[in-house]
């Protein structure tokens, strides 16, 4: 007993198993439990504890760390693509959440009497009645606010000639309120027998007005079409009239001394003028903007000279150089 050797046990290195495949086995189940043994360390979450296990063979530790990358990337991916899902799916709750309450504050309104329209306020005009605007809108008197057709509202108001362009606004919880801008009176245009209120942009007012409206002056033109209130001229017909307007508000910039109380074309483009209290009727000729400021400042000074001497007759200023063709025919 005492004689006796201890058998030696067989020393393991802790960073390395020696195995023996003609004692221990076969190469492949060397294989097998390298294989086994990468999986068992692979799955084990880096990090999470230190530990120590004895390396089986270079090409099992190989296919370990391999793994372990693998694993690890793997994983990587998995957290970032849970990072940008999990915002996504909490603004989708919160829109979701949005659009209910929308919804439902929508329904509530529209079936609710608190919207129900009570009020209408419609501004003072000068040529527009207000009771004509507020018997158009009073009509939408109790219907919910929020199913009031507004456009279709502004278009009706907008059908009075006088009327250039109107806005009704919902107050709430239940009032209409009407604005609206004007067109004023600016031309008296005289075509035949027919007398038309216009604005300066050329739309028609009123026919055979009685009010006496301080009119800029007096155009006198043969319509070439037939207009309707509210309408604007159009063609030559507006041209016609634009040029007058021009030549009048000219007229007022350059500090012209005599009133152009009428305005004829004797084609579509010469104008005739006639003065307020002189008796000397003017062949203007041509509009041509560009000269139109210098042309009745020249005017102005041969109607002075002209006056002062007690001419009576028909002026001719139509040539192209009037300053030097001008002709005074005298009665």
């Amino acid at each position: 007993m005492w004689g006796k050797k201890k058998k030696e046990e067989p020393k393991v290195e802790k960073s390395k198993v020696v195995y023996d495949v003609e004692k221990d086995g076969s190469k492949n189940e060397l294989e097998e439990i390298q294989t086994e043994f990468a999986q068992g360390f692979a799955n084990k979450k880096a990090g999470d504890m230190e530990f120590t296990i004895p390396l089986v063979g270079l090409e099992g530790a190989a296919l370990a760390e391999k793994s372990i990358k693998e694993n690890a990337n793997k994983k990587d991916k998995e957290d970032v693509k849970e990072q940008e899902k999990r915002p996504r799916h909490i603004f989708s709750i919160i829109l979701t959440l949005l659009i209910l309450i929308v919804v439902g504050v929508s329904i509530w309104a529209i079936n609710s009497d608190m919207f129900c329209v009570e009020k209408v306020i419609v501004q003072n005009g000068i040529n527009v009645s207000s009771g004509d605007i507020y018997s158009l809108v009073i009509k939408e008197k109790d219907k919910n606010i929020f199913l009031i057709d507004t456009a279709f509202l502004e278009n009706s108001i907008e059908k009075n000639p006088y009327v250039n362009e109107a806005k009704v606004e919902r107050v709430f919880p239940d009032t209409l309120n009407v604005k609206y801008t004007e067109r004023e009176p600016y031309i008296l245009l005289i075509s035949g027998d027919v007398y038309l209120s216009m604005d300066k942009n050329g739309y028609i007012l009123e026919e055979n007005s009685e009010k006496a409206f301080d009119y800029i002056g007096v155009v006198e033109l043969n319509l070439n079409n037939q207009y309707n209130l509210g309408e604007g001229l159009e063609g030559t017909d507006i041209i016609k009239y634009n040029n007058a307007v021009y030549l009048l508000q000219t007229a007022q910039v350059v500090g012209f001394e005599y009133k152009i109380s009428r305005i004829e074309f004797e084609d579509a483009e010469d104008m005739k003028l006639y003065l307020e209290g002189v008796d000397i009727d003017v062949n203007y000729g041509t509009l041509k903007k560009e000269q139109a400021s210098d042309k009745l400042i020249y005017l102005n000074a041969t109607l002075n000279k002209a006056i002062s001497k007690s001419y009576k007759g028909h002026l001719d200023m139509s040539a192209e150089n009037y300053y030097e063709k001008s002709v005074l025919n005298r009665e």
